[in-house]
């Protein structure tokens, strides 16, 4: 290959070469240079810079006064800023308790759900079980650990959810449910826990399984393997018979270890004498071969 059609992956160096190439060294050095000038008072270099010093320290003590009448002009709005920033904060604090016990107050009186329950649930409006026990586990920490939902409790107004809430949980649904879809704009719509599972439902598949392909095309039959992970994401499984590389291998191993197995008949001996492997003889640096009879019994 030409290295004009060579690829390229290497980096393009930017530093400048010459003196400037390296400024930080450049900046280090030049201010060694003067802490020893200023130590060793080279050119009364210390004298200069200490008497500018004392010039700038005797102007601003000179403005003490107003710095002082200022500083207390604005203490008093500052300690209100302050103040209303506490205040504020704990009536923010307050009012999420008085709605965790609104809701906490609401639920007990409903009974504890199970997976399971959940599901079948789910399953008399059209949510498949995948959908709903991904959905199950997402509202865990919203219902305090304890799922006590009906399938119309509002996400933002019973849940107490936010937009970004919202968002996450369609996200990772629509991820552990192997489907994809651009949620901007769609999470208004979403409005109650049945409306979040059926919009994952009604999501397009990102990985069809072979079983689910079946289903689609309304073929009848033997339902095929299909891989499940840990957490039920499900993966696109070739079929073995459909793997031409593998299955040809495995065939061409099967058939070596049938042809070993098979072990070819012993003919029986001739009682007649016949010639064996005649041992070989060396003289005078040629071979010589002689034949041996095998005498008759």
């Amino acid at each position: 290959m030409g290295i004009s059609n060579r690829r390229v992956n290497d980096p393009s160096l930017t530093r400048q070469r010459g003196l400037f190439s390296h400024p930080g060294t450049l900046f280090v050095a030049a201010m060694a240079i003067l802490f020893s000038a200023y130590i060793f008072n080279v050119g009364g270099l210390q004298t200069r810079a200490n008497a500018s010093f004392d010039n700038f320290n005797q102007s601003a003590q000179s403005h003490n006064d107003s710095a002082v009448r200022l500083t207390m002009q604005l203490a008093p709005p500052a300690a209100g800023l302050v103040v209303l920033l506490l205040v504020y904060w704990a009536l923010k604090t307050i009012a999420r308790g008085i709605r965790r016990l609104g809701k906490e107050a609401r639920l007990s009186s409903r009974d504890s759900q199970t997976q399971d329950e959940f599901c079948d649930l789910a399953a008399e409006s059209g949510v498949s079980r995948k959908v709903a026990t991904h959905t199950y586990r997402a509202l865990q920490q919203y219902y305090h650990g304890d799922v006590r939902s009906l399938l119309h409790d509002r996400l933002r107004e019973d849940l107490h959810m936010t937009e970004i809430h919202v968002y996450n949980t369609l996200s990772n649904l629509l991820h552990r449910s192997d489907r994809k879809k651009d949620l901007d704009g769609e999470t208004g719509t979403v409005l109650t826990v049945i409306d979040l599972m059926q919009f994952v439902e009604k999501a397009p598949l990102q990985f069809l399984t072979h079983s689910a392909a079946k289903r689609v095309r309304g073929d009848q039959g033997k339902p095929e393997v299909v891989r499940t992970a840990a957490m039920g994401e499900t993966r696109m499984v070739k079929p073995l018979h459909k793997r031409s590389g593998l299955m040809a291998a495995v065939k061409n191993i099967s058939g070596m270890r049938k042809a070993a197995a098979v072990q070819k008949p012993v003919e029986p001996r001739d009682p007649v004498a016949r010639p064996v492997n005649p041992p070989v003889a060396v003289a005078g640096g040629r071979e010589v071969k002689r034949d041996i009879t095998v005498p008759r019994d």
